[in-house]
């Protein structure tokens, strides 16, 4: 495959792991078991490749299981142990790079991450009937931050955290594409694709602080699905960490009501049925205690 991108120049040769990292990252149409395949891989050009792919991501105080679902929604975790660990070493590393609290080395993050991915399949495995308890989960943990504990209040905001929301495995291959203009479809939905400028665009590039690059503008929707399919997890993650927030405004809740109703929209026009579950699910039921252990409780005992 590298070979036949290089024959039409779209590849370097030889490779440079950088400009193949963005290409694995960013281009929609790849296989993501093929993605988390190769990044896996031990020989040089793989880990390079690796290093460089985990710098794409910025976790600057990000919570640390929020950088882990976005980075394991970007490629397919693959099976074989080795390429885990090589995989996530490289994961706590950038993650360590640009936090100092509260691994004291990324080590830590590294066996953190791998306890986190097990819990993910501790508690939502359905072959799996006795799930592990917050005080298992602790004791699993202790010590493994140079030889201390890692904060208590910081294993149950992770415990918790997995336990409402599974972390997304990504879809192995991308979706059908959708060519038919929107705005012969359907109007309202339309205007959540309004043409972007030049300025615009050049001004989303400063705030994400990436290199400028050229800016070609398209007059039809043909990319809309891919866009969609990258942005709405980290969208939704973001709307309810900061919805959930004690000091967050009334208007800023009702401003991320609209927006989850808008991915709704979009997500049910791509006919992207498993996302609307998840926007449900990840956010509308945690946000109105509808999974809540009280709130199921109090339905039963009014039931019966």
């Amino acid at each position: 495959g590298i070979q036949k991108l290089q024959a039409i120049n779209y590849l370097e040769t030889p490779v440079n792991p950088k400009t193949f990292a963005r290409f694995l990252r960013y281009s929609p149409y790849l296989d993501k078991i093929i993605v988390g395949d190769y990044i896996g891989t031990g020989d040089k050009l793989c880990s390079d490749t690796l290093v460089e792919y985990c710098l794409l991501f910025d976790f600057e105080k990000v919570d640390f299981d929020c950088a882990l679902r976005v980075f394991l929604e970007s490629f397919w975790l693959p099976g074989e142990a080795q390429k885990i660990q090589r995989i996530m070493e490289a994961f706590a590393n950038r993650y360590c790079s640009q936090n100092s609290e509260p691994f004291a080395h990324p080590d830590a993050a590294y066996i953190f991450s791998y306890s986190l991915i097990m819990l993910n399949t501790d508690q939502h495995s359905n072959q799996i009937k006795t799930k592990m308890t917050f005080a298992q989960f602790s004791k699993n943990n202790r010590d493994i931050n140079h030889g201390e504990s890692l904060p208590n209040e910081f294993l149950e905001k992770m415990y918790n955290s997995i336990v409402r929301q599974a972390l997304a495995i990504p879809d192995r291959k991308p979706g059908v594409i959708n060519t038919q203009p929107l705005a012969q479809h359907d109007t309202q939905i339309a205007l959540y694709f309004r043409p972007i400028s030049e300025p615009a665009y050049n001004e989303i590039l400063l705030k994400a602080k990436m290199e400028p690059i050229d800016f070609t503008p398209v007059n039809n929707s043909i990319f809309d699905i891919d866009l969609f399919s990258i942005m709405w997890a980290p969208c939704i993650s973001s709307f309810g960490a900061v919805y959930e927030s004690q000091e967050v405004e009334e208007n800023t809740q009702n401003l991320i009501l609209e927006g989850c109703m808008k991915c709704a929209n979009i997500a049910a026009y791509h006919n992207m049925n498993d996302t609307i579950d998840q926007l449900i699910i990840s956010f509308l039921c945690r946000a109105s205690n509808l999974t809540s252990e009280s709130f199921i409780s109090s339905t039963i005992i009014t039931t019966n």
